[in-house]
């Protein structure tokens, strides 16, 4: 979109929003119900549960929380170091004060990552042979397409 957005021209905001996040938004509520729909029907496939799919989003609010409960006192302090330091505009004391914050984040996005990884696994496993739980098999002959 941003490249698209570049080549037609299409920069600056329209009533303060960004055309370009406009675009993004728009596509966004354009994808996320079929998205959701055909994640949900693959899960079935493999005779799975479509909240599968929310396992990411589960994973990350899990993740976050315990990285806010473990360190959230010292996370919060060096945020704001951060954000002091930062109108400073010394490089290598903003460099050093944002090391402290990679840790944290690698706590959080890590299982993130390696929660992505399964559903992405299992997106692309082959469905079962013949009918399982959520209804018979849509490749069978006969079957529901």
């Amino acid at each position: 979109l941003v490249l698209l957005a570049g080549a037609l021209g299409l920069s600056g905001h329209v009533g303060g929003v960004g055309v370009v996040a406009l675009l993004r938004m728009i596509l966004f509520f354009a994808i996320v119900i079929p998205d959701t729909a055909v994640a949900a029907r693959r899960m079935h496939d493999i005779d799975r549960s479509g909240w599968w799919i929310l396992m990411p989003a589960a994973v990350g609010a899990a993740a976050s929380l315990l990285c806010l409960l473990v360190a959230g006192g010292s996370l919060m302090a060096e945020v704001q170091t951060l954000v002091a330091v930062s109108q400073t505009n010394d490089p290598e004391l903003f460099l050093s004060g944002l090391t402290a914050l990679i840790v944290p984040m690698i706590w959080v996005t890590g299982p993130i990552l390696l929660a992505k990884i399964v559903t992405l696994v299992f997106r692309c496993t082959p469905g079962t042979h013949g009918g399982n739980r959520f209804g018979p098999d849509p490749k069978a002959h006969g079957g529901l397409a």
